[in-house]
């Protein structure tokens, strides 16, 4: 009984490192220069593999670029001296709820955005300033 019991236990802590792997929507694919994330009031560096939170601001250096996975399904780039803030995420490509918001505070960005096959409904906004841009399956430059 008791090895079964280590079995399942390690079997359940396997299934959480996946899905804790997994649920990663917004990583670090590219960095050029220098790039930082404002988390709960630190100031951390990126690197690529990083992953990017719900309430995380996003800033590049002068100079910089930077390249965000979004999920598999596109990616946004953001050019020298940009901020951007993320404000909702879902916490993993598969869930209920998969509305995406970010806002702009100044910079370039790029979005290259597709819409997984299993969903027919991710909305994904871009708020800067009072506007905002409710984006379809396609490409988009914002500075």
């Amino acid at each position: 009984m008791k090895v079964y019991l280590q079995v399942a236990a390690l079997l359940l802590l396997g299934a959480v490192a996946a899905g804790a792997q997994a649920a990663g929507v917004l990583t670090v694919d590219s960095l050029y220069g220098q790039a930082s994330v404002d988390r709960l009031g630190n100031r951390i560096p990126l690197k690529p593999g990083d992953t990017l939170s719900e309430r995380d601001v996003v800033h590049v250096g002068e100079g910089g670029n930077l390249s965000l996975n979004f999920s598999g399904h596109g990616f946004i780039e953001l050019g020298s001296g940009a901020e951007l803030g993320v404000e909702k995420l879902p916490f993993a490509s598969y869930a209920d709820d998969l509305k995406s918001i970010f806002s702009l505070t100044r910079g370039y960005l790029r979005v290259v955005w597709k819409l997984p096959p299993q969903s027919v409904d991710w909305p994904l906004y871009v708020y800067f300033g009072a506007e905002h841009a409710a984006l379809i399956p396609g490409e988009y430059f914002f500075d």
